[in-house]
């Protein structure tokens, strides 16, 4: 027999809500790298709201799906995020697309645990309003980030300070297992 947990449940929940509009201090959780698959290609990026400018919304996880089929759209907008968690610069991104090379980076294994700041949108769709990045997708050290309630201890931990001392670039988060040589 299944046991269910009811801690934090309620009978009169309305389901899956999406994260309200408004700009937010997120981190990355998870990505699955779907672009191998011909039918739909896709980035899936999850993420967890760290802080923001709606109360409530601490915790609360969004998933940001991006899927390519060649849209040149899209793929800008998995670009903006790339540099804005560190795995991409601008000027690489500039070198690229004047020699017409393919942005080459690993959002599976290096961007897990990385931040950044982004503005969430509401996008309905069959009925349902979801939650979008759109290009709204910053550095969280940007002017553009400038204002958004941000998670000073997260941030702390990737090497920036909102004290006005220089911010660094965030680098990769460490695998202890890989650091023990496991």
């Amino acid at each position: 027999m299944a046991q269910f947990s009811t801690s934090g449940t309620s009978s009169e929940s309305k389901g899956w809500e999406p994260i309200d509009k408004g700009r937010y201090h997120f981190t990355v959780t998870g990505v699955q790298d779907e672009t191998g698959n011909k039918a739909s290609p896709r980035l899936v990026v999850e993420c967890e709201v760290l802080n923001g400018e709606s109360p409530g919304m601490k915790g609360r996880k969004h998933t940001e799906f991006f899927n390519i089929s060649d849209n040149v759209k899209t793929v800008e907008r998995i670009l903006k995020l790339a540099v804005a968690i560190g795995l991409y610069t601008k000027q690489q991104w500039d070198a690229d697309a004047a020699a017409e090379r393919n942005a080459d980076f690993d959002f599976e294994t290096n961007a897990i645990g990385r931040q950044f700041v982004g503005k969430i949108s509401h996008k309905p769709h069959d009925g349902k309003v979801y939650g979008r990045l759109n290009y709204d997708i910053w550095p969280v050290t940007a002017d553009e980030a400038k204002g958004t309630p941000v998670d000073t201890e997260m941030l702390a931990m990737i090497g920036v300070s909102v004290s006005g001392a220089p911010a660094q670039q965030q680098s990769a988060p460490v695998n202890d297992d890989i650091a023990a040589g496991f």
